[in-house]
């Protein structure tokens, strides 16, 4: 259990960060919404709190790979044609 908003919205992010470098950061998001809602209410933690870091830690893991985000593929193809 998170002591504090800042400790929760850390453990949320490394996590979801990474796994949205692998896959398509919408359906990440889309399937994260209800789990993160319940467990800041589990926790005690406005869930409002948790979901812009859910889509900020996706949006930046989306970013570190080709794969992340498919903004990334059209930038790559377009940098290799030229």
């Amino acid at each position: 259990r998170p002591k504090s908003t800042a400790a929760a919205q850390l453990r949320l992010m490394l996590p979801i960060a990474i796994i949205s470098a692998f896959l398509n950061n919408t359906p990440v998001v889309a399937v994260m919404i209800p789990i993160v809602q319940r467990w800041g209410k589990n926790i005690g933690v406005s869930p409002q709190q948790l979901l812009v870091p859910l889509s900020f830690a996706s949006i930046l893991g989306g970013t570190c790979t080709l794969i992340g985000t498919s903004t990334n593929l059209v930038v790559a193809g377009g940098v290799k044609r030229a």
